[in-house]
């Protein structure tokens, strides 16, 4: 399946840009509609839904069945935007390993 909206969009262009930073990392990729966890031990499923009221999210990471983060595709733009007369705050990052799996 290929990114939502149009291929030229550019969150679509971050998309494709993600795919190939997740597989290339050694993560599985996969649809929302076609999700399978026992595929592999390592899975990006892409426009995951969250609990109701919550949306979804553009990727959501399973290690070992288990949910270890997400990734958004946003401009850099758009973040900065998010980011202007914010306090920091702590934050915790997920980031992408070549070896993903815990084992």
């Amino acid at each position: 399946m290929s990114p939502a909206g149009s291929s030229s969009a550019p969150e679509a262009r971050a998309r494709l840009r993600i795919d190939q930073a997740l597989t290339g990392a050694g993560w599985t990729l996969q649809d929302r509609d076609g999700m399978n966890l026992a595929a592999a031990a390592s899975i990006a499923v892409r426009e995951f839904k969250l609990d109701k009221g919550h949306g979804d999210v553009d990727y959501m990471l399973f290690l070992d069945w288990h949910p270890v983060g997400v990734c958004e595709a946003k401009l850099i733009s758009a973040l900065a935007s998010l980011c202007r007369n914010r306090p920091l705050k702590p934050t915790r990052s997920v980031f992408l390993s070549s070896r993903p799996s815990m084992r």
